[in-house]
């Protein structure tokens, strides 16, 4: 997947497009005042005037963060809007022309005249941080977007370069098993142990069958748990852990063992999810089924039909795309989302040739909580080249 030559003469046109406009104002005022510059000799017509206001106001926020908020919650911000049809007219019959009258090139110079010069010092500069902000926002806003979708563009570069190869790609998400388990009716304690353990199946099955009550905790356990003072007979303190770590780690199993154990239902559900194993369209299906009963994984189910769309956009035959639930989790840790593996059809006794996806939990981990996003891929060229090469 290639940027593409029209696409680069568009961003270059526009970048010097927007340089020549700047020089050529700059050229034509530079003998004017600050009059011409911030109200342009009070000759801008009204359409002109309006128009511009209209574009200022207008971002991110306007076109992503409204509409997401209506979508997720409700109408409610709307009602927020219709005061403008009251203000505006007031603002023109009486608010413009008392400022019109007073001659002056900015709100902060009538705040110097009102009042002293550190009231408009303080004005400019509250304004000026108000929209350091706010841009900040709106920047942040498109970047989110584009976020959610450079998994898609590392997946189809990859498989671009790998056109040609005989190779069958897998593909995964480990996101939507992180939803379940934040999905689950049970504590925050047993749900955070099985999130640190998404990446440790045979760990994840362990605690899953233990929560559930699957198996009955060792007698030793119980034992310990059952004591009035676990410590009486202890015998000598060993180990790097100190007396009132351990006695919190007891703290903690005691808490766990009133807690109910976590239904057949729900764990039936996630056997089901742990199962799937198919074509995308198929898996897709199964998913949605399981979401009816199972709403936490609502968002990252549709968060894959989405990106099913946008692969076949870019030219993926999705129908035979490989989808497997668990895929990641022995090979990709600390991967949280969607994931993706190339693999030659006809030598199972090869490593994958490529293999990628979101990561942003290991940039939590390496930011000591501070998760930013993050998409990454490898190709092993030698295993390409062991393939014959790549076009």
């Amino acid at each position: 997947m290639k940027f593409g030559m029209w696409n680069w003469i568009v961003v270059v046109v526009y970048l010097l497009g927007m340089v020549a406009i700047g020089y050529w104002f700059m050229k034509r005022e530079a003998s004017s005042s600050t009059e011409a510059y911030f109200r342009g000799g009070q000759k801008i017509p009204f359409w002109v005037a309006g128009l511009s206001i209209f574009a200022t106001m207008l971002s991110a926020i306007t076109f992503m963060a409204v509409p997401g908020v209506a979508y997720a919650k409700d109408w409610n911000g709307y009602i927020g809007q219709w005061p403008i049809l009251i203000i505006v007219p007031l603002v023109v019959m009486f608010y413009l022309p008392f400022y019109r009258r007073l001659n002056i090139t900015t709100a902060y110079e009538y705040l110097e005249k009102r009042f002293n010069v550190a009231t408009r010092v303080i004005g400019s500069v509250t304004f000026m941080l108000f929209h350091i902000g706010r841009v900040a926002i709106v920047l942040y806003l498109p970047a989110l977007a584009l976020s959610s979708v450079t998994d898609i563009n590392v997946f189809a570069a990859i498989a671009g370069v790998l056109n040609g190869l005989p190779l069958r790609p897998a593909t995964g998400d480990l996101g939507i098993l992180m939803a379940a388990v934040h999905g689950l009716c049970t504590s925050g304690a047993r749900k955070a142990a099985l999130l640190r353990h998404i990446w440790r199946p045979r760990r994840f099955r362990a605690l899953l069958d233990r929560f559930g009550g699957r198996i009955a905790p060792p007698p030793s356990r119980v034992a310990l748990l059952s004591m009035d003072d676990p410590f009486a007979e202890a015998g000598p303190e060993v180990g790097l852990r100190s007396r009132a770590e351990v006695q919190t780690r007891i703290d903690a199993l005691r808490e766990d063992a009133t807690i109910a154990p976590i239904s057949s239902e729900e764990l039936a559900l996630i056997d089901a999810l742990l199962a799937i194993r198919e074509t995308s369209p198929n898996a897709l299906s199964a998913l949605r089924d399981i979401a009816v009963d199972m709403p936490a994984i609502g968002g990252a189910v549709a968060k894959m039909a989405a990106r099913l769309d946008e692969l076949s956009k870019r030219g993926v035959d999705v129908e035979h795309l490989d989808f497997e639930a668990s895929f990641g989790r022995t090979t990709l840790e600390y991967y949280d989302g969607f994931v993706f593996g190339f693999y030659a059809a006809d030598r199972p006794d090869l490593a994958p040739v490529a293999t990628g996806g979101r990561y942003d939990a290991l940039t939590a981990v390496l930011g000591q909580g501070r998760a930013v996003p993050a998409v990454g891929g490898v190709v092993r060229p030698d295993l390409c080249l062991s393939l014959g090469g790549v076009n």
